[in-house]
């Protein structure tokens, strides 16, 4: 699958319920239904033939994992180009302190970590700054 450049005006995530995942009495329904969403309005721009998400409410954080194949050099700048606007996005969504994004490319047996950043705040105002390793 071709790897599409990041929309000007986002995936619209803001909109998903995210105040209901982090609620204590947010469901495992909801939060598996906010999952596939994010999942599957991140496929298109990361080519990934695979997208798991998780979120967890301590710490308040979003973890991403995408598979696919993307060995072409082009396809791995625009897939950080694309990252980066992607947590751009995600810094409106004031419940997420912490993002994990890895990206994994499958050879063979193996999956080989192309990308892998954690992203974090002190405040829901703040911006992500990348933790260092």
């Amino acid at each position: 699958m071709p790897v599409k450049q990041y929309p000007e005006e986002g995936l619209e995530l803001n909109k998903l319920e995210w105040a209901k995942i982090f609620d204590q009495e947010g469901s495992s329904k909801t939060q598996m239904k906010l999952e596939t969403e994010v999942a599957a309005k991140m496929g298109p721009y990361f080519g990934i033939s695979r997208v798991l998400t998780n979120v967890e409410k301590s710490p308040k954080s979003l973890s991403i994992s995408l598979i696919g194949n993307t060995q072409e050099e082009e396809n791995k700048k625009l897939i950080e180009r694309n990252i980066e606007c992607f947590v751009q996005e995600v810094e409106m969504i004031p419940q997420l302190m912490k993002i994990h994004i890895k990206v994994m490319n499958t050879e063979g047996k193996k999956n080989k970590i192309l990308i892998n950043k954690t992203y974090s705040r002190q405040k829901s105002d703040d911006a992500f700054t990348i933790q260092k390793k």
